[in-house]
């Protein structure tokens, strides 16, 4: 079974800024699902990110893999993609079109607009609603992931004030635990 294919999708994924840094130019659709060996995954799981977090760039998707890309980031890609995917509806509510979006209803005006009207002003509401690009993940599951397992002390610390060096606050955070529960005897 191939993968979903919409070509009109990633034309609209590529108008959108970078997930990342915002930039506007040479945005490429990054294809961020699951998929085989030497196969892109669904193009309804494409994110708007530039040439240089894509593809080129030290700390880009390509290079650091998907989950450390999250993690440098501080990204979920998978709420990210669910909020690009979700779809208005459009209903008629006492002579008036009223579109749902985000879990929120917008009156878009009278019958007399047509319905192609009425789809242009969501469509629109919808390109211009940026807040997909704030779908971070919670800071306990961030935190979860750089700790250690024995949650010291140490290793939060650690973890904060040696995040800068080379290698990431995780490796920062497990060799300070590691040095920690070594001096202190335990295993």
């Amino acid at each position: 079974m191939h993968p979903t294919r919409n070509p009109r999708y990633l034309a609209w994924i590529r108008t959108l800024p970078c997930l990342v840094c915002g930039r506007t130019t040479g945005i490429e659709a990054a294809h961020t699902g699951p998929h085989g060996i030497a196969q892109k995954s669904s193009d309804r799981s494409a994110v708007p990110l530039c040439r240089t977090h894509h593809r080129t760039g030290r700390d880009s998707y390509h290079k650091l893999g998907p989950r450390a890309f999250e993690r440098h980031h501080r990204l979920d890609l998978h709420e990210v993609v669910s909020h690009l995917n979700e779809r208005p509806a459009i209903r008629i509510e006492c002579g008036s079109f009223v579109a749902r979006y985000r879990d929120e209803d917008h009156v878009l005006g009278s019958l007399q607009i047509g319905l192609l009207s009425a789809v242009r002003q969501i469509l629109t509401m919808k390109r211009e609603d940026l807040s997909w690009r704030d779908c971070q993940p919670a800071v306990s599951d961030y935190l979860r992931d750089i700790f250690c397992s024995r949650r010291c002390r140490v290793c939060v610390v650690g973890a904060y004030a040696d995040a800068g060096r080379r290698g990431g606050p995780r490796s920062v955070a497990m060799s300070a635990s590691r040095r920690y529960h070594r001096s202190r005897g335990a295993q």
